[in-house]
């Protein structure tokens, strides 16, 4: 069953209790069936009688669906003059909307998540809200994590990128002149880095004694810069 059909299936037991909202059912059953007509805004003064529009308006015109980026909710309307009303409405509510027109029809659609809840609401499908807001955290953890993902996949990339110019630099130090001939401070962090190609500056900060991750970053510079020299020599 389509999310649509659940919640006409819900709204559409509702019982009404008094003459006023019977009578704007009836009202806007005739504009929708004839295309035109109106309804005297006296008669829907009253915040039940204004529901009632919304939620007949939706059992005889409107849907969810749910695309790729989430839901969104229409109300698929052939008549300006029940455009108007339901419009009012939404309007009366605080209901975020937009209005296009597709195949000849107006469409009114609700895509804030917020919104369509509080839609959702005001027509009675109150067990369904439920599904939207299991629906919306479960985007919001997925979201998350994938920004987690990507910040850890890139910081592992920039640590495996900055890893191998520096064991570049020690390696070709090594070669040329030998890592024993320069300074002690310096072979330490390079003999650290060559067993540890994939430790990132904080944990290879922490293999060596007394010295904070400034003071690491400041002896591979100038491992750096001695192997700057040496290609240039």
């Amino acid at each position: 069953m389509s999310f649509t059909s659940k919640i006409k299936d819900e709204i559409r037991n509702y019982k009404y209790t008094t003459k006023h909202c019977i009578n704007i059912k009836t009202q806007l059953d005739k504009i929708i069936d004839n295309g035109v007509g109106s309804i005297d805004p006296k008669d829907y003064k009253r915040i039940c009688c204004k529901k009632t529009i919304l939620r007949e308006a939706f059992l005889r015109c409107g849907q969810v669906t749910k695309p790729q980026n989430g839901y969104r909710m229409e109300y698929i309307i052939a008549s300006e003059d029940v455009l108007n009303i339901v419009s009012e409405q939404l309007i009366y509510f605080d209901i975020n909307y937009n209005v296009t027109v597709r195949n000849g029809k107006y469409v009114i659609y609700i895509k804030e998540a917020d919104s369509i809840i509080e839609n959702l609401h005001i027509v009675g499908a109150t067990t369904l809200i439920l599904e939207i807001e299991n629906q919306r955290i479960i985007g919001e953890v997925k979201s998350k994590i994938n920004r987690q993902v990507n910040c850890e996949t890139y910081n592992i990339k920039k640590t495996v990128a900055s890893s191998q110019k520096q064991i570049s630099d020690i390696e070709l130090i090594d070669k040329k002149i030998g890592l024993e001939n320069i300074d002690p401070r310096l072979r330490e962090i390079a003999n650290i880095r060559l067993i540890n190609p994939d430790a990132s500056m904080q944990k290879i900060s922490e293999l060596v004694s007394n010295t904070s991750k400034s003071g690491i970053n400041h002896r591979f510079r100038k491992i750096h810069m001695m192997a700057e020299g040496l290609r240039k020599s």
